[in-house]
């Protein structure tokens, strides 16, 4: 008998990975999955904190639109009004199936005020958005957005580029009338 090894050419027996190296690629998916999975929960999170924003502000401005309207009849800023307008222009289910934590507890209109001698509305919106890190206490981040809406008096002044004081009316069919012809 000679000392010659046969060697082995079964198909099954054969390795697919470099030699010396093994579940390279099982390491390697156990790594990327999880991150891959995080990356695209963060993205979905942060598109929903965008979301919500921007029906808080949308809507705050409506509602700040309709507070200023109110104001020309009734010379007060009624805050809890201003919050029940904001949470129906969003929509109290939107709001309560949101990241706001608390639901629309988490609204605050508070520090919102109207100073009568500047006709001018200063709208404070304050909410917290909860983080969805798994922990014991969930962590929220407070959120404020401000804006100021000049209030309605019924009164405008004049108008640049109309200084000769010429009064021009347009039809519906957009013809223009003067009423000095």
């Amino acid at each position: 008998m000679s000392n010659k090894q046969v060697k082995n050419t079964s198909p099954t027996r054969e390795r697919a990975s470099a030699p010396g190296v093994r579940a390279s690629v099982t390491i390697e998916a156990a790594f990327a999955v999880p991150l891959f999975m995080f990356a695209v929960l963060s993205l979905i999170f942060l598109i929903e904190i965008q979301s919500i924003r921007g029906y808080i502000h949308a809507a705050g401005s409506d509602a700040a639109k309709q507070a200023a309207e109110s104001t020309a009849v009734l010379p007060v800023l009624n805050t809890i009004q201003l919050k029940s307008d904001l949470v129906n222009l969003i929509g109290e289910e939107r709001i309560e199936r949101s990241i706001l934590n608390g639901g629309t507890s988490a609204i605050s209109c508070w520090k919102s005020y109207w100073i009568p001698g500047t006709e001018e509305i200063n709208v404070v919106i304050e909410y917290k958005i909860k983080i969805p890190v798994p922990l014991l206490k969930s962590p929220s981040v407070k959120l404020k957005d401000e804006f100021k809406v000049s209030a309605w008096n019924g009164y405008q002044k004049d108008r640049k580029g109309n200084e000769d004081g010429q009064i021009v009316y347009i039809t519906e069919k957009g013809t223009v009338w003067h009423s000095d012809e």
